[in-house]
């Protein structure tokens, strides 16, 4: 599965979690060339947004939505949220 961090798939978008808050995922896109982290783990962070590991790979998170809050873009989100490299979603 494409987005295999944990997460749960509702309708149109991926769930998870950051510090036990709900962060829904809109956008995110396959990428390759990211070894074998655990499912979960940030990766990096850009402009274009955050890199996660995900069974077999990673994906780029490019838009979210934290709880009781609009979407926006995961760069955005990181920054406020004070993610950085080695953090976990979905714990």
């Amino acid at each position: 599965d494409l987005h295999s961090f944990p997460t749960r798939r509702s309708s149109d978008q991926n769930r998870t979690t950051h510090e036990g808050a709900k962060l829904d995922i809109f956008d995110s896109r396959r990428i390759a060339g990211y070894g074998t982290s655990a499912p979960g783990e940030v990766l990096s962070l850009g402009e274009d947004g955050m890199v996660v590991a995900a069974e077999g790979g990673a994906i780029r998170v490019i838009r979210v939505r934290p709880a009781r809050a609009p979407k926006m873009p995961a760069a955005e989100w990181a920054a406020e949220a004070r993610v950085s490299p080695g953090d976990r979603l979905g714990e």
